[in-house]
């Protein structure tokens, strides 16, 4: 009597999330399209770790299997919203002006334990409150997260551009960490559930609004962001 093949649990749960996964990395253009499929695979699997767990029967290495397999699905659903949020910002157009000064009272209460100071704080920035709060918010986050006390924002006007430069004094970011910060996915803290797609959701929010930063110190930890402005200092809107 001929024996089927039967697929092992591992093989077929397994299949199912590196395909979910091969799907994730399709890309930003194509997230837009695949972003409903991809849900219902992330959902499916996490509905079948939670069958499998709930029958009973497993062995030890299986049980040890699923609980692998479930850590990951959800590290790829997050890793999926934060692709969603970096597509978005760069779709984002938050129009009109804004100055520190307006910002610094909302930025302090949601980050108490930083002491922000600020210098030029009453030049115009050619974006609005809001889209200006989601940069500042998410660059205040990563400073917090590297045990930073003291964040010191400063807005210049040099050469007809607008420059704002994000200062902290946390441990800093290492050498060969520095070409790729910006890269999608690329984090330090995958283990406490870093996505890696901060700095992404940044770079295109301010893309979206022809601006762009970078980073130029790691010790200690200085970005700098510049918008688009003519000769006579007027900056050029987002489309």
């Amino acid at each position: 009597m001929t024996r089927r093949w039967r697929p092992s649990l591992a093989f077929v749960l397994g299949g199912a999330l590196a395909a979910t996964l091969a799907f994730s990395l399709a890309g930003l253009v194509a997230l837009r399209y695949l972003g409903p499929v991809l849900g219902f695979r992330i959902a499916a699997i996490r509905a079948a770790v939670e069958l499998l767990q709930d029958g009973g029967g497993l062995t030890p290495a299986d049980a040890c299997l699923l609980g692998d397999i479930g850590g990951a699905n959800m590290q790829i659903a997050a890793q999926l919203a934060a692709l969603r949020r970096a597509a978005q910002a760069r779709e984002a157009r938050y129009l009109g002006q804004t100055r520190l000064v307006e910002l610094l009272p909302g930025l302090s209460a949601e980050f108490p334990g930083l002491a922000l100071t600020a210098s030029g704080e009453g030049q115009p920035l050619p974006i609005a409150a809001e889209g200006m709060a989601i940069v500042l918010g998410q660059m205040l986050r990563n400073a917090a997260e590297q045990d930073a006390r003291r964040v010191t924002l400063t807005v210049a006007q040099e050469q007809g551009r607008i420059m704002l430069d994000v200062m902290d004094d946390g441990r800093g970011i290492s050498a060969g960490n520095a070409t790729r910060i910006f890269e999608p996915f690329f984090t330090t803290r995958r283990a406490l559930g870093g996505t890696g797609m901060g700095l992404a959701v940044v770079r295109n929010l301010l893309a979206a609004h022809r601006a762009d930063i970078t980073l130029q110190s790691g010790q200690p930890t200085r970005f700098r962001i510049v918008f688009d402005c003519d000769q006579a200092g007027r900056c050029r809107r987002a489309w």
